[in-house]
């Protein structure tokens, strides 16, 4: 069967919009396998915050139910994004390391994960 595509024409700036909805309802033999839904759901959450911060100059909306999960606006930098993402409560927790030598730079930001989540 061919998946169901729907094109239509959104008053928006350019960009990319992708819509998920009954992923696998006409699949039985993978939907015995899915997970409860807020399991599903936090897959498709996670996958979607790695994205965003892989690219911080980007816009990215998430919604489950028509709710906004988050509405990340593009940013400068990656320690930008994820205080948007992990709001400035628990981003204290988080430090950013830079350093530059001769032969070797090193950039990385480091947390305690147990004060993110």
């Amino acid at each position: 069967m061919d998946p169901i595509i729907k094109h239509q024409p959104v008053g928006f700036a350019h960009g990319t919009l992708v819509t998920i909805q009954d992923l696998f309802y006409n699949v039985p033999a993978r939907l015995k396998f899915l997970k409860s839904s807020q399991t599903e759901f936090f897959y498709c959450y996670n996958y979607v915050v790695d994205i965003a911060l892989m690219h911080p100059d980007k816009t990215f909306v998430f919604k489950k139910n028509e709710k906004v999960i988050f509405d990340l606006k593009p940013r400068d930098s990656l320690m930008e994004r994820i205080t948007d993402i992990y709001k400035k409560d628990r981003s204290k927790h988080i430090k950013e390391l830079q350093h530059t030598g001769e032969e070797l730079s090193l950039y990385g930001i480091v947390g305690n994960a147990q004060l993110l989540f």
